[in-house]
């Protein structure tokens, strides 16, 4: 099989060590815990380690995607009460956290006996390598009563933990050439270099979307910008707005970003807040309603 392991970018001892775990995997038949948050791709690591796409079934939408999955794979025999089905596809049961009391007694019923009885008493085997992921931590769940602790017991027989872009930023310069080189041939785009300012607010953002957050923004620059060289002012304006301001309205200092920009994402925050109550818009802000008005014609925030 075809070694996957150097589609996971980066360099840190983090990373290194997780290439390491799923170079041992690739060869064992045992069901794969991942953990970490989201964005840090989980389901890039089930990928890596059985080398090939995998079906995923998310546990928000259990019942109707298990069903889906059964009803594909019996077209393959006689559709018949009382027939056996076997799924032989590796499967990825995405966000556990997610999933409810009817989903954890399936899932455990699978990882028990490798199979169960749906209420059409068919019977489905399965046959291929399952993973899971979550982003929440399981174990206090299961200490609050949310998730079965025997489930999570077969469940955390071996766990990988993805770190968080926050706590591997001496890998982001490869990321960003990894995903620059990416879409600047997707897009056939002729992008030679990123500008200064740009390159210190990738180092100094903290990135609460994790790689993905990161991608993603490149993506969008790199597909509406027509110059050689991006920059800050390219940052699409809807990462702007939810990025500039943090929780618990402590403002997230992006270098090179202007006042104007800030006043405003600031003066939108504020208006979503009041739900678009120009009066208390204004007293949350400190200035009248006259200058807010003139502030929302001027930022088109209508």
């Amino acid at each position: 099989m075809k070694s996957f392991s150097t589609e996971l970018v980066g360099s840190s001892a983090p990373i290194i060590a997780l290439k390491e775990k799923i170079g041992n995997l690739s060869a064992l038949d045992v069901p794969v815990y991942i953990q970490g948050e989201s964005g840090t791709g989980k389901s890039l690591i089930s990928k890596l380690i059985v080398g090939q796409v995998i079906t995923q079934i998310h546990s928000s939408n259990f019942s109707s995607d298990l069903n889906i999955l059964i009803q594909k794979h019996s077209q393959k025999t006689l559709h018949i009460r009382g027939e056996t089905i076997k799924i032989t596809t590796p499967l990825y049961f995405n966000k556990l956290e997610e999933l409810d009391t009817e989903g954890q007694a399936i899932l455990f019923r699978i990882l028990d006996s490798q199979d169960f009885v749906t209420y059409k008493k068919e019977t489905v085997e399965f046959y291929g390598r399952i993973f899971f992921s979550s982003n929440k931590h399981l174990p206090q769940m299961v200490k609050d009563g949310l998730f079965r602790r025997d489930l999570f017991q077969k469940i955390n027989l071996i766990r990988l933990n993805t770190p968080a872009l926050r706590d591997i930023k001496s890998d982001i310069p490869f990321l960003v050439n990894h995903f620059v080189t990416e879409f600047k041939n997707k897009y056939k785009k002729n992008i030679l270099r990123l500008s200064e300012k740009l390159i210190q607010f990738i180092l100094q953002y903290d990135w609460p979307g994790n790689v993905a957050q990161l991608r993603s923004m490149l993506e969008g620059m790199i597909i509406l910008s027509s110059e050689k060289v991006l920059d800050i002012s390219h940052i699409p304006k809807d990462f702007l707005s939810n990025s500039a301001l943090s929780s618990g309205s402590k403002l997230n200092i992006i270098p090179g970003i202007t006042i104007v920009e800030y006043e405003k994402e600031i003066i939108r925050e504020n208006l979503r807040s009041t739900s678009g109550n120009r009066e208390k818009c204004a007293k949350l802000l400190g200035i009248s309603e006259r200058t807010l008005y003139r502030k929302i014609k001027e930022y088109d925030l209508e």
